[in-house]
């Protein structure tokens, strides 16, 4: 469902693409990679809830990962919690302080 959705993702089919991501971690919550793409799927759509929830899913996995704080970040800041979003990137940062994504604020 993973590779299906980043199909989807591609060719900016973001809703068919989220539900695969969906479908993905349903069958596996513990999988990081479909819940970062979901996430960033969801912030594309707008739905900072949605993406917080599928990096929620799959949290214990991704502990360590710049991308999903930076990711958790953009969700926090879509929901307009600044605070919240500055303390994520500061773990983003800790994670990996050499990844773009840690770098931006």
């Amino acid at each position: 469902a993973n590779s299906a959705g980043n199909f989807h993702a591609r060719a900016r089919r973001d809703e068919e693409a989220l539900a695969l991501f969906e479908r993905a971690l349903a069958l596996d919550p513990a999988f990081g990679e479909a819940a970062v793409n979901a996430a960033i799927v969801a912030l594309r759509l707008g739905r900072p809830g949605a993406a917080e929830a599928a990096l929620a899913r799959a949290a214990p996995v991704l502990a360590a990962d710049a991308r999903a704080w930076a990711l958790r970040a953009d969700a926090a800041r879509g929901r307009g919690d600044y605070a919240g979003a500055e303390a994520m990137l500061a773990r983003a940062f800790t994670c990996d302080p050499a990844n773009p994504a840690a770098l931006r604020g």
